[in-house]
């Protein structure tokens, strides 16, 4: 299998802050490990950013599609005005049908990464979910904003252990099924 992971944001673009921590930096250190994670399943990954750079979402598609990955997947921490909103959720560009059953299969490791309930799989026009040429998952894996969550994500255990969770989901994707379809 040959994934590309985007750690979102970057560089100039922390994306959200919460008590100091950058959304930027959490994903970029979650989006790292999940590479060598990976790597060491028999995976071929490629990542848009390794460092914390500034790319546009036009370089972030331009390197995926150069990539010709058979999986897309953006990563993200959510961020909200209500302190309660908790939880993980994946966004899919509607008709993509191979990318909603990879974030179906991350739901029950996302929430398990996370302690929060799982928010769903929702659709959106996201720049990257419409100019990547292959199924694509934007996963928001936590609300940076949540009563200490922002401390928690900041992390490089918590990262890791997020990141092992994502892995565990996209093998399970890719296990072959048994008893056909």
């Amino acid at each position: 299998m040959r994934l590309f992971i985007d750690p979102g944001h970057g560089g100039k673009d922390p994306g959200a802050v919460s008590r100091g921590v950058r959304e930027a930096d959490v994903v970029l250190g979650i989006g790292r490990e999940l590479a060598q994670v990976m790597v060491l399943a028999g995976w071929n990954v490629g990542m848009s950013r390794r460092t914390d750079i500034f790319l546009s979402l036009a370089q972030r598609a331009v390197l995926a599609n150069t990539a010709a990955p058979d999986l897309f997947l953006s990563i993200h921490a959510n961020a909200a005005g209500n302190r309660k909103a908790a939880g993980s959720e994946a966004w899919v560009r509607a008709g993509d049908f191979a990318a909603r059953d990879v974030a179906a299969a991350l739901a029950p490791w996302a929430e398990a990464a996370v302690y929060d309930p799982w928010r769903g799989i929702k659709t959106g026009t996201f720049y990257v979910l419409r100019h990547v040429h292959c199924p694509a998952v934007l996963l928001e894996v936590e609300f940076l904003t949540g009563p200490g969550e922002a401390e928690r994500l900041s992390v490089q255990l918590e990262q890791e252990r997020i990141a092992h969770y994502i892995g565990f989901g996209l093998l399970v994707w890719s296990a072959p099924r048994k008893g056909g379809a």
